[in-house]
């Protein structure tokens, strides 16, 4: 193990202080002893440059670090999306949809009852910056909600991001589904995800006759690119799609975008024997990190815990 000590200065009453641990070793120690004398914090020098550009309101839309062939996401990144149903008995209108064998009448019964509607953004972007971050909050406006807010931390020196989404729904027992993207630059690949602790490839490792609509992962999703590796972790929805939604859609093979990943939040479409209505404050996170190589599975996973990892 390696013993490394460290002074840090009291920052505010209490003798609490708040100090940054960059790039902590799997298996190190480190040890922390509190002075009373003052110090600045001191960001650690690094030449891996961050190359980050916004749209004109100011959100990120993408960010590349020194050795990145791609950036760490696209123009997308944090977007949210609804589905409603537009019928006068909208369960009804589900189950006819559903229940289409034809996959063209499907598809134009879905354009006819089925309206996308995206979140707009409220106002231009707060921006923070950190010794070790930068910080990007922006208000979003949407009719399902009450408010939104979505912030996305972008590390510096290391090909990293969080997405956090926090979200007020208006209550309503109509059917509708919740999603929030991030848009990978991995079109063309199929991601490897996690559930029960074992990977498998969507579309390609499942039984015949399963749901391709959505997945249910109990972690991570794992790009393996010739460009490198992107692993994407879900801490709270365990319900994902590709370049979706797909409600009711029966699909066969994998959609055009698959570097689209859709985060359900949300979806009471399904017949339940419980309570369709889950009105209030929500919120969820979700972290990406780039790599030259991630092996394996237990890679994978040993990464997510990681990311999500609050010591």
């Amino acid at each position: 193990r390696e013993d490394v000590s460290a002074t840090f200065s009291d920052q505010v009453p209490n003798r609490f202080a708040r100090f940054w641990v960059e790039n902590l070793a799997a298996g190190s120690l480190k040890r922390f002893q509190l002075s009373k004398e003052s110090a600045e914090d001191q960001a650690p020098s690094s030449d891996l440059a961050l190359n980050l550009k916004t749209d004109e309101r100011g959100w990120p839309v993408a960010a590349t670090w020194t050795g990145m062939a791609k950036p760490l996401f696209l123009d997308g990144m944090g977007d949210f999306v609804s589905v409603k149903v537009n019928a006068f008995a909208p369960r009804w209108a589900l189950q006819d949809i559903w229940n289409t064998g034809d996959a063209t009448k499907r598809e134009q019964l879905q354009q006819a009852k089925l309206e996308f509607v995206t979140a707009k953004p409220a106002g231009q972007t707060a921006v923070e910056e950190t010794p070790h971050t930068h910080r990007y909050t922006q208000t979003l406006e949407h009719p399902r909600l009450q408010w939104a807010t979505r912030r996305l931390e972008v590390w510096k020196r290391q090909p990293r991001a969080r997405l956090t989404f926090r979200l007020n729904r208006v209550s309503s027992f109509d059917p509708e589904l919740l999603g929030v993207v991030c848009a990978l630059p991995c079109d063309g690949t199929l991601p490897r995800v996690s559930s029960g602790g074992m990977g498998f490839v969507p579309f390609q490792d499942q039984f015949p006759g399963t749901c391709r609509d959505y997945f249910g992962i109990d972690g991570w999703a794992h790009y393996a690119t010739p460009e490198g590796h992107w692993l994407w972790v879900t801490r709270d929805a365990p319900l994902m799609t590709l370049d979706g939604p797909h409600p009711k859609s029966h699909l066969t093979g994998p959609p055009p975008r698959t570097g689209r990943l859709v985060s359900i939040l949300y979806d009471n479409f399904w017949y339940t024997n419980f309570q369709g209505d889950s009105p209030g404050v929500m919120e969820f996170q979700f972290d990406l990190v780039w790599r030259k190589s991630i092996p394996g599975d237990r890679e994978a996973e040993s990464l997510a815990d990681a990311l999500v990892n609050e010591p």
